[in-house]
């Protein structure tokens, strides 16, 4: 974003804003993710709504936008599937990692397990919720009639910030750009200090029981230094932010996902299973999704991942009573 909406290379603004998120997340923690969000969060969903109008007015009217979308594009069926026995599970799997990864995303389920009660919890994923789809809906439609508006964009993921190029003046650009610069970063610092949360402290700090929390503090920040580094060095040599997020959101989650739907809704299976469920989920997604370059990578690795949690935890029930019936049979 810094990049189209500047002269400044690509490089160096990946440099640029991995620094400052690496920062400000490290010194900060959690409640400066939370505060920057709620303050990026405002000026993304400002800048959006003077777009969508802005643009809207130039096309002479919500119908005339409407009109100007090709029919295609608003089939739920994603664009090039051929038609056939198999294309229900191309159509499976371009939705399945969307929302599979989207249920268990760990910037997520972190602001709901820091919440001061369950009420606030629920209240606000329910208004998170509806801003999700209320907001969102707007890049989303910007993007339907930025395809006929705009034919030869050399980038897609352009298309936003081109679109508000087009439509806006200087100074209400340099506002629109800011909003989505802002989007993408509580986006980033959220996934970046819920990544090295989870790797310092299910971890690292649980072999070092003793730690003081000073200690444990250090450690933190310079985890999140690492994953920031780690993810600067992701960014240089992506394809792009399409197949960054894709990867990001079909890596493990589908483990994940069965582990969380019986863990919540059902007494079925205990730690072994869920623990079998989560290597079998990764193991299998990277292996025919990098290695083998399987087509329904994902549905693959969430059916066997849905086969392993069933599987290890009824050889699991059926071990326990196997060593009941042993202790019975011994006293």
């Amino acid at each position: 974003m810094l990049s189209a909406s500047s002269e400044l290379q690509l490089t160096i603004a990946i440099t640029i804003a991995a620094f400052v998120v690496i920062l400000y997340t490290a010194l900060g923690g959690l409640l400066a993710d939370a505060l920057t969000d709620i303050i990026q969060g405002i000026v993304l969903i400002l800048g959006l709504i003077f777009v969508f109008y802005s643009v809207i007015s130039d096309l002479g009217g919500i119908g005339a936008a409407i009109s100007s979308i090709e029919p295609q594009k608003l089939s739920f069926i994603p664009e090039g599937i051929e038609t056939g026995p198999l294309s229900i599970l191309t159509i499976a799997e371009a939705w399945a990692i969307p929302i599979c990864g989207s249920v268990v995303a760990q910037e997520v389920i972190s602001r709901v397990i820091a919440s001061r009660s369950p009420t606030i919890a629920s209240r606000s994923s329910f208004v998170a919720g509806w801003l999700y789809f209320s907001i969102g809906i707007i890049p989303l439609f910007i993007g339907l009639i930025g395809v006929s508006l705009l034919p030869n964009l050399a980038d897609p993921e352009h298309v936003l910030p081109m679109m508000a190029r087009q439509h806006l003046s200087n100074v209400f650009y340099i506002i629109f750009a800011g909003a989505l610069v802002s989007a993408i970063l509580s986006t980033v610092d959220s996934a970046l200090l819920a990544a090295s949360a989870l790797l310092s402290h299910n971890i690292i700090i649980s072999f070092h029981p003793g730690m003081s929390e000073k200690n444990n503090l250090v450690t933190v920040r310079i985890v999140v230094i690492i994953m920031g580094i780690i993810a600067y060095v992701l960014a240089l040599h992506a394809e792009g932010i399409y197949k960054l997020v894709k990867d990001a959101s079909s890596f493990g989650s589908a483990g994940i996902f069965i582990v969380l739907i019986f863990g919540l809704f059902t007494r079925i299976g205990n730690v072994k299973s869920a623990c079998a469920t989560l290597i079998c989920g990764a193991t299998v997604w990277i292996v025919c999704h990098y290695i083998l370059e399987f087509k329904w990578s994902y549905m693959l690795s969430l059916s066997l991942s849905l086969l392993s949690y069933i599987s290890i935890a009824f050889i699991e029930k059926w071990l326990e009573k196997a060593k009941e019936k042993f202790q019975f049979q011994k006293t």
